[in-house]
């Protein structure tokens, strides 16, 4: 490690993803909602409204035990559990197709959400691509300031981050094998770029890069409509379908629940998750932006305590989100050991204001025409 420089590691949680348009869990459903009545989805609306026959169909069902039916995490959660019971309602028994459906919702409903730049790649000349939001490029900016000791943990589905690192010519590696090039974007639970081969027993995880899809929008003669300086949804379904003619494979995308029940992925992502706890066991600060640490993510409070355990000292955990009540700065503390307690921060910031914070306080700050440099 250089001098100066210091194991980082960033957790990034839904509220990372909502300045650049993706929906927070509990209002998810309401904006896919939206979408599917103004017929955005297209062919995928049929399968994408049995989502929302199916919340119905639970309203009356369950009038015996309360669900949270509008938080997509309940709903996912419900559905989990129906996939082992082998019964959702009364009427239905063939799960499955709840769970593909609602796979389809997020991605799509992310996809329509999240608008992105076309515009020329930095030091390229001629070579029109998609950025991210200016939010993530400013935070992929600084991530570059620090790529060797720096690692990514997050639990967002969409691309923003991943279009970023891309655009700022961070080759990301999400760990899905042993290689070790390229900076650790590890996606706990899942992508909407990665998929599978779901007629398969053993589901190796493949996934269509970032690059590999501006390539594919730049040579596709419907694709050229796109106009520099433009925002479009980077439709990374669409993209994909180079792989199913290529490979004639049934592809399934890996989309795994923000729930309790992680058993039937344990074998495609356990490598992801065995990276996150070494990068949690070398990190020296801890920074978590956009996830309040709900009641029921079981998960990560097992995934922060096992993998922190080393001999390494952290010298600082700060969580930033926006919530001011004290709830989310309460559940994170009564998380946190007597070794790290005295080490923690919460700032009620949003990812813009964060991103900010952690610049000054590594001594640098963003100029307008030299981007980040010391202060």
């Amino acid at each position: 490690m250089k001098k100066g420089m210091s194991n980082d590691v960033y957790i990034l949680g839904a509220g990372a993803s909502f300045e650049s348009g993706a929906p927070l869990m509990n209002n998810f459903l309401d904006v896919a909602e939206d979408l599917l009545r103004q017929e955005a989805f297209g062919e995928d609306a049929e399968q994408i409204q049995l989502v929302f026959d199916l919340i119905s169909e639970l309203q009356i069902v369950h009038s015996k035990a309360q669900l949270d039916l509008n938080n997509i995490e309940s709903l996912f959660g419900a559905i989990e559990m129906g996939i082992i019971l082998g019964r959702l309602t009364s009427t239905s028994t063939d799960v499955a197709k709840y769970k593909n459906a609602l796979t389809t919702l997020i991605s799509k409903t992310l996809i329509k959400s999240m608008m992105f730049p076309f515009e020329m790649k930095s030091g390229v000349t001629n070579t029109p691509t998609f950025s991210s939001s200016k939010t993530y490029n400013f935070f992929a900016e600084l991530i570059s300031k620090n790529i060797p000791t720096s690692s990514i943990l997050t639990f967002n589905y969409d691309l923003g981050i991943d279009l970023a690192l891309a655009f700022n010519n961070i080759k990301a590696n999400y760990k899905l094998d042993s290689s070790d090039n390229g900076f650790k974007l590890l996606k706990l639970h899942g992508s909407i770029n990665w998929f599978t081969n779901k007629n398969y027993q053993d589901k190796i995880i493949k996934f269509l890069s970032i690059e590999d899809a501006n390539e594919y929008v730049r040579h596709d003669s419907h694709k050229r409509q796109h106009i520099k300086g433009k925002e479009y949804s980077f439709d990374i379904n669409s993209y994909l379908s180079m792989f199913r003619a290529n490979e004639k494979q049934d592809l399934e995308l890996v989309i795994i629940p923000p729930t309790w029940n992680k058993t039937e992925y344990h074998g495609q992502l356990a490598k992801v998750w065995e990276s996150a706890a070494k990068e949690l066991s070398k990190a020296q600060n801890i920074y978590i932006l956009g996830y309040s640490l709900p009641e029921s993510d079981s998960f990560f409070r097992y995934l922060f305590a096992l993998g922190t355990i080393s001999k390494n000292r952290i010298r600082n955990i700060v969580v930033y989100n926006p919530e001011n009540t004290g709830e989310t700065e309460d559940r994170f503390r009564r998380l946190l050991g007597l070794a790290t307690a005295n080490r923690f921060q919460y700032k009620p910031l949003k990812f813009s204001e964060a991103i900010d914070d952690i610049a000054k306080s590594k001594g640098i700050k963003f100029d307008s025409k030299n981007g980040w440099i010391a202060i």
